[in-house]
């Protein structure tokens, strides 16, 4: 855990399996973290930080997102190809569905009604009747679509595939993709839309690089930052930091959007804008990141 305006340090916990993804309830009590190699969900107390409750859902859990109620969390799995539903309440799983092959993004519309979900492995992205639990149609992206953002009126999906970059908009109304931006920083690993939705932020998995998509102009630019392999980015609720992982460095970094006529937060020496830690040995590494030790 860190500060977010210092990126300081302040707490580590050794949490039960392997987070992967994880995402907080609306009231900030509670964190939801996926488990890949246990199949598992997980329910941290922020108040105790100990686990609350877990439960098994699909094969390979990925990516969670919290109904904007907070009353129904979904979480994908990779394997298995499938969303559940989760009642934040009990902490059991209400309905599982399959959606299709590696199934990994997840976007849920304002009103609740519609699931979105890509399937990685098979260039789609499923909508998803939840009252009817069931799949009412599917998509077709770019190759290997991986992560989705909504915006608060649900009239705009925006869908990053890895294979050529690209960050696709889909009318939600048509189910049509109207729009296409190429990132600059190639490989978006995951994404977000800032707080005003004026821009897409995507982490670049081959590029080592934060890039921006201008949601008018579909104009992207690339930040380049010091760290291997770009992972998770999120975004400060002011819009005012943007923050990067890097899947192979441990590396956080911590980029400023300045408005016009704004002032610069004091970075630097008093607040630095990168945190690097130290790689655990024993750490299984994926995706060619280098054995630790070595070059």
């Amino acid at each position: 855990m860190f500060d977010a305006r210092t990126l300081t340090l302040r707490r580590s916990l050794d949490l039960p399996g392997n987070a992967i993804e994880s995402a907080p309830s609306p009231d900030g009590r509670l964190l939801y973290y996926t488990s890949y190699y246990g199949s598992q969900l997980h329910f941290l107390d922020t108040a105790t930080w100990a686990v609350r409750t877990s439960l098994q859902v699909g094969a390979f859990p990925k990516m969670l997102t919290v109904s904007p109620s907070g009353r129904t969390l979904y979480v994908t799995s990779w394997t298995s190809g499938t969303v559940s539903a989760v009642d934040t309440a009990s902490g059991r799983v209400t309905w599982t569905i399959r959606t299709g092959l590696h199934s990994r993004g997840v976007s849920v519309s304002p009103d609740e009604k519609r699931l979105y979900v890509t399937n990685a492995g098979e260039t789609t992205v499923s909508v998803v009747d939840v009252l009817a639990r069931k799949v009412i149609a599917r998509i077709v992206t770019d190759k290997w679509p991986r992560h989705t953002a909504i915006t608060r009126d649900g009239k705009r999906l925006y869908v990053a595939t890895q294979r050529r970059s690209l960050v696709q908009v889909i009318d939600t109304a048509t189910l049509k993709i109207v729009g296409s931006a190429t990132l600059a920083a190639g490989g978006p690993r995951s994404m977000v839309l800032s707080a005003d939705e004026r821009f897409v932020y995507a982490a670049g998995f081959p590029s080592h690089a934060l890039g921006i998509v201008d949601t008018y102009s579909l104009k992207s630019v690339e930040v380049p930052l010091d760290l291997v392999k770009g992972s998770g980015v999120a975004v400060h609720p002011d819009d005012r930091q943007i923050y990067v992982t890097g899947w192979c460095s441990q590396d956080v970094w911590a980029v400023e959007r300045i408005r016009t006529g704004a002032m610069p937060l004091p970075l630097g020496r008093a607040a630095p804008r990168r945190y690097r830690y130290p790689r655990d040995p024993t750490t299984r590494y994926h995706e060619g990141c280098p054995t630790p030790g070595r070059p």
